[in-house]
């Protein structure tokens, strides 16, 4: 496997052919229905209705003749096996007689001969016969099955490409998460393989028994249809029970929903959530929504249980109710009529109620699946504004426009969404803070050809909002927007897209040297160049990027790429003062000098360059101008350039130019491309230590057999399964002693049956109970460990693990021990106990039996044994490709304002279908794979099944019993059937096993946060002194940089001064116990603070960062989550904090959800305030505020007055406030290497986890 590549998937079979065959039937239905009307199912069903239809019939053929094989083939040997053993009977009778002459014993032994003579020859032609029928009927099932995998193949890559493609092009107003789209709303490989393989079922299944009623009455009479009415009665029972299981599991799906929502927001403010103590709110949350979603598991699992319960059920009850009907009306049963209605019953129709429950099961998750895309396929595209003004010196003309975060309400719209039983709500995204309902409100707005346009205004007054409704991202409610040109985008958070960096600046286009080094130098990337490992051909995930680095090539992209109108959102925010002003001079007035420019800026050496400048406020445009006719008016310019000027004079020049880094994990497990990467590195690291030497199978099987934690219970759930395969398996055994006449009491019969058919149902509910209580114990268990381990971790670990690999773990993963693993198991359990069953009665029918029974066995045996390499392999394979899949997807779609703008849709699916081919391969060769085994088995099976029929037809002690033929026949065929099942199961369970093992792993090997230490709540910190003696920070500090030694006392307002961004987040660190101090010590109130429990720790020392955030949820959560302060108390904090004027406005006030309410600087006002509450629990408090921007003023009020008692340490501001002391570090250029994603726009902000650009759509 190694050294061979693996065959890449069909092209028939790929993305690329058959995304644009699906997008043109669901435009097509569209055009139809309507989008209310539209229906995904229904259009799936024209994508594969052919192959479904050709592969139905095939597998309908291939029944037919495994059915006709009983009825006409078996029927004769039985016949010929009677006829003859009739004969023997009456010749024998004859020779007895004393008047028989010699001539008359002749002439009867010649006949004998004759008539033996011909029955062997009729046994052995049809026992050819009945094998050849056999193999057909696998060829044909086999064939069907092939066909069935290539076409749900076909099925996944078009829906993966028609979701992929809603989303790159739905509009930036449309929020929902993306993992959980691609997880949730897009079917998996497997459900539509049940779909399309097992969906057909639900026709040819009552055909079957439609044909085997019509067969059973004209062989046993019109009162052996008695069995039938009862198999349609209870045929009916397990269509409510698939009902049932379909509507428990939808709200299962609901309530997991809801669970990873929660996970995941607790993963992406980890930071906040731990430090504020809100951890154990989450992990409530979650748990009680694990309980909920368990609570509809287990009525699923009893819904299910029954199901599988009636599959083993139906037959028996069915000839149960035929014989007790037919011995009734008359004395005796007709082995020739009757063994054949066995076979029939008990395997044939066995295996038709099977498939139709498995069909039901199949057609109600796929659809429900299918349904759940429309959610997806119903996003608001972007707008494409296709008018151009009537003046042609324009580039860009607004009048009156309306503009708005919020979704269409209009009554067709409500109609659309109420269609799909699930929808992605379209809430507004978090740029949406201004005042609904509209983001911004008559707008005119002009910008000419070949001109330089500013746009300026404070913070959240809609000049990203405007850029935004330009591109069409926006709802366009009023008014007439043209545009004349092609468009770029750089956003002021600038994140770069998955390839190279030449790949990102060049976006697809043909590559052009002397242009794309003009753009370099334009935009200073020389020297940035140079430090990567691999220049321009450097894989941008592979190292760390600074923010002004970024924003330069994102404006090196916007250059490459010479659109007409290039819409730079504040695009030289981060970079020094400088070099910024030689990058505006060269690249925005010289390169784009001839081009239309929208600026948005802050800065005022550039706005005075501009040729008109729009001044925004509140969603609206106040003011336009020159600079110099704006500043005449002493208006709202005025004011905006006295505030940015003040900002310019007191931020501090950082002049310290920070090196790539390359990534590299310093703490904990690293996560390249997936969860096995990881597994690898800790399985290397755990042989060095020596603790965690484990053998991979113990990693495998430990994981999930250890989740119950009581060994005695797996142990009686295997018992019971035992047990319960026994009747299922000797049923045969009983009707064939009926059918020997070896029983002939009517009443003893019925006693019988009646004790079989009871004994199955009260073990099959006792055993249902049972597993269901040990498989929900470990699922519980499992997820409980898994989460008190992210629950306990240390905070930096989250800032190098990517939060798909964690979401994955509890959403995919996590499936494997709720749903897959439980259904393989009890599977294998059972087919064991029915096989080791069936081989014990053919070995007691005959020794020689077991001579090919054990043959079969063993090969079955050693075809597993043959493809474990590979399908580990492959397992491992599939578990590599899924991360990618996520990765550019989310990458994707958290930048699709850039790709939508430079129009690169087209380019960016390319990447799309390499990734989810690969994908589809690794699915399509595991399934191909299992199917491979199962045919093989099953043609092994019918070679064995002909040795068998063959020696008892041959052998004298059996020969001359047809009802042991029959016996032999049927316990054959059951042992074929549950070796093909069990092998399913152990195939499936141990791919599973892999996952879960890896994941528990992993999981276990997190490193966790320390929880010993002084808990001495009430005395320390008595003086909360903060010392810092000799310290140094990192462990790969610069030799020339000196030890910190200083101190700050309780109660100052502390500023620093050249604090180096890496030295800032390690002080951070060290100061929030995240990180250790490589040497010194930093004492807290008298203790070192590394031997402070960081339980205590949190309750007296907060930090607010630079982007603050809020949780989801209402205002009054996001202040006191467990109530402990009155509606009084909170009021007052909130008025002390300034907030509660605004607040009072709203219609529910302290009820009302926080989201996009306030602005950047409210929400630091808010997190002042909860910290504020919580200092009336725990006295002496420390605030590390990460950075003051234009909020300086605002808060240093609040530092003086309410905040007094409060030692406040700010580690950098942009503006000037009244610090009580100042300590200036000397700068030094940091050389620590660290992790982070270049992809995420907040990668350099402290501990942000990195989730590859995952936001919302």
């Amino acid at each position: 496997m190694g050294e061979k590549p693996l065959p890449t998937i069909a092209l028939q079979e790929s993305c690329q052919i058959n995304g644009p065959r699906i997008d043109s039937l669901w435009h097509n239905d569209i055009v139809k229905r309507g989008q209310a009307g539209a229906s995904v199912p229904s259009i799936a069903w024209q994508f594969v209705k052919t192959r479904v239809l050709i592969s139905s019939l095939i597998h309908l053929l291939g029944m037919i003749i495994a059915l006709c094989s009983p009825i006409l083939v078996l029927q004769r040997i039985i016949t010929s096996t009677e006829d003859r053993l009739q004969m023997s009977t009456e010749y024998r009778a004859t020779n007895s007689s004393p008047v028989l002459n010699t001539t008359r014993s002749i002439e009867l032994t010649d006949n004998l001969d004759r008539i033996i003579m011909m029955d062997n020859v009729i046994i052995s032609t049809h026992v050819i016969l009945l094998i050849s029928a056999e193999m057909l009927s696998y060829f044909l099932i086999a064939w069907s099955a092939a066909m069935n995998l290539r076409t749900a193949t076909r099925l996944r890559s078009a829906c993966l490409s028609l979701a992929y493609k809603k989303l790159v092009r739905s509009s930036m107003r449309c929020a929902a998460p993306v993992h959980q789209t691609l997880t949730y709303f897009v079917p998996d490989s497997n459900t539509l393989y049940e779909l399309i393989a097992n969906g057909p079922l639900i026709f040819s299944g009552p055909l079957i028994l439609l044909l085997s009623s019509l067969f059973i009455w004209s062989s046993m009479g019109h009162w052996a249809l008695i069995g039938i009415v009862v198999l349609i009665v209870l045929y009916l029972g397990l269509i409510l029970s698939a009902y049932l299981t379909k509507v428990f599991a939808t709200r299962a799906m609901k309530f997991s929903l809801r669970r990873i929502s929660l996970l995941q927001e607790f993963i992406e403010k980890i930071c906040i959530a731990k430090i504020g103590k809100y951890d154990k709110r989450f992990v409530a949350g979650i748990r009680g929504i694990r309980d909920m979603e368990l609570r509809e598991m287990k009525l699923g699992a009893l819904s299910e249980g029954w199901s599988l319960c009636m599959v083993h059920v139906i037959p028996i009850v069915t000839v149960s109710a035929m014989t007790m009907a037919y011995l009734i009306t008359h004395n005796f049963i007709v082995s020739a009529n009757y063994i054949p209605c066995l076979v029939l019953i008990l395997l044939n129709l066995k295996h038709c109620v099977r498939s139709s429950w498995l069909a039901m099961s199949s057609i109600s998750r796929g659809v429900a699946s299918l349904n759940k895309l429309k959610a997806i396929l119903i996003l608001k595209d972007n707008n494409r504004f296709t008018d151009k003004p009537i003046d042609r010196n324009l580039a860009i003309a607004i009048n009156g426009g309306h503009f708005s975060w919020a979704q269409d309400n209009s009554t067709v719209d409500r109609i659309i969404r109420s269609s799909s039983q699930y929808i992605l709500e379209e809430t507004p995204t978090p740029l949406a803070n201004l005042s609904p309902p509209h983001t911004l409100v008559d707008i005119n707005f002009y910008a000419p050809k070949g001109r330089l346009i500013g746009v300026c205004g404070s913070s959240k007054s809609g000049k990203t909002s405007l850029l935004l409704g330009i591109m069409g991202q926006l709802n366009h409610s009023g008014g007439h927007v043209a545009i004349d040109g092609s468009c770029s985008y750089v956003p002021e958070e600038a994140s770069l897209l998955e390839g190279t960096l030449k790949e990102n600046i060049t976006l697809g286009e043909a590559f052009d040297a002397s242009w794309y080094y003009k753009t370099i130098q334009a935009c200073k990337l020389n020297d940035d160049l140079n430090s990567l490992p691999g220049n321009d051909d450097t894989d941008v995930s592979t190292v760390e990027l600074t923010n002004s680095q970024r924003q330069k090539i994102a404006l090196a992209r916007a250059l490459y790429n010479n659109k007409d109108i290039n819409l730079l959102d504040n695009p030289l925010r981060n970079v020094e003062k400088t070099e910024g002003l030689d990058i505006f001079e060269k690249a925005i007035i010289q390169i784009l000098g001839e081009k239309c420019v929208i600026l948005v800026s802050d800065k005022i050496q550039f706005l005075e360059r501009c040729d008109t400048i729009y001044v925004m406020k509140g969603g609206k445009i106040i003011e336009q101008g020159t600079h110099n006719e704006l500043l005449q008016w002493n208006s709202e310019y005025t004011d905006l350039i006295k505030s940015f000027s003040r900002r310019q004079e007191g931020a501090v020049t950082r002049e310290v130019v920070e090196p790539v880094r390359k990534k590299h994990l310093s703490i904990g497990p690293s996560i390249s491309g997936s969860i096995l990467d990881i597994a690898t590195q800790m399985e290397g690291d755990s042989d060095e230590g020596g603790v965690h030497d484990r053998l991979k199978s113990e990693v495998k099987y430990k994981a999930y057999i250890n989740g119950d934690r009581r060994w005695w219970h797996g142990a009686i759930v295997c018992t019971l399964s035992l047990l319960y395969s026994v009747p299922i398996a000797a049923a045969p055994l009983v009707f064939t002693y009926i059918a020997q006449k070896m029983l002939t009491n009517t009443t003893t019969i019925a006693v019988i049956l009646a004790f079989m058919v009871g004994f199955i149902i009260f073990w099959g509910l006792i055993l249902m109970i049972i597993y269901n209580e040990e498989v929900f114990t470990s699922a519980s268990n499992i997820h409980e460990l898994w989460l008190q381990k992210i629950y306990r971790a240390q905070i930096s670990i989250f800032s190098t693990v990517s939060s798909i690999i964690l979401l994955n773990i509890f959403s995919l993963n996590l499936q494997e021990v709720d749903y897959t693993l439980p259904r393989l198991k009890i599977t294998a359990l059972m087919h064991i106990g029915i096989s080791l069953f069936s081989v014990i009665t053919l070995g007691i029918l005959s020794p020689w039996l077991l001579l090919p029974t054990l043959t079969f066995l063993s090969a079955a045996l050693a075809y597993n044994l043959y493809i474990r390499g590979l399908l580990q392999t492959l397992y491992e394979m599939k578990i590599h490709s899924v991360t990618p899949i996520y990765t550019h997807t989310i990458n994707a779609v958290s930048e699709r304002a850039v790709v939508q703008a430079f129009r690169k849709e087209r380019e960016l699916s390319k990447k799309f279908y390499k990734h989810c081919n690969t994908g589809l391969a690794y699915d399509f060769l595991l399934d191909a794979l299992k199917l491979w085994v199962e045919f093989r088995i099953k043609f092994i099976s019918a070679l064995a099944l002909a040795i068998i029929v063959t020696i008892c037809a041959s052998v004298s002690a059996i020969n001359v019993r047809y009802e042991v033929l029959g016996l032999a026949f049927i316990c054959t065929l059951q042992l074929t059937q549950s070796v093909v099942h069990l092998t399913g199961a152990l195939m499936g369970g141990y791919g599973s096993l892999l996952t879960v093992g890896v994941v528990d792993k992993y999981i276990m090997n997190i490193p966790q946060e320390k929880t010993t230490g002084d808990n001495i709540r009430k005395q320390w910190p008595a003086v909360p002194d903060i010392h810092f003696q000799d310290v140094l920070l990192s462990t790969n500090s610069p030799i020339d940089q000196e030890p910190l030694n200083f101190s700050i006392y309780a109660g100052e307002k502390v500023a620093f001064r050249g604090l180096d961004p890496e030295l800032q987040r390690d002080l951070i660190k060290c100061l929030l116990q995240i990180d250790d101090v490589f040497a010194g010590n930093i004492i807290v109130g008298s203790l070192n603070i590394f031997d402070i429990c960081i339980e205590v720790l949190r309750d007296h020392v907060d930090f607010i960062p630079r982007v603050p955030v809020l949780f989801d949820g209402t205002i009054r959560y996001n202040l006191d989550p467990i109530r402990r302060f009155s509606e009084k108390t909170i009021v007052k904090t909130l008025q002390k904090m300034l907030l509660w004027e605004k607040i009072a406005k709203l219609d529910e006030r302290l009820d009302n959800d926080a989201s996009n309410i306030f602005s950047l600087v409210e929400k630091k006002l808010m997190l002042l305030a909860r910290i504020y509450l919580k200092s009336m629990a725990f006295s002496k408090h420390i605030i590390i505020i990460e950075e003051l921007d234009e909020d300086a003023e605002m808060l240093d009020g609040l530092f003086q007055d309410v905040l007094k008692d409060f030692t406040v340490i700010v580690l950098f501001s942009k503006s000037s406030w009244n610090a009580q002391r100042v300590i200036k570090l000397n700068e030094h250029k940091m050389m620590k290497i660290t992790t982070g994603s270049s992809l995420s726009p907040v990668a350099t902000d402290l501990l942000s986890v990195p989730k590859n650009n995952e936001t919302s759509i």
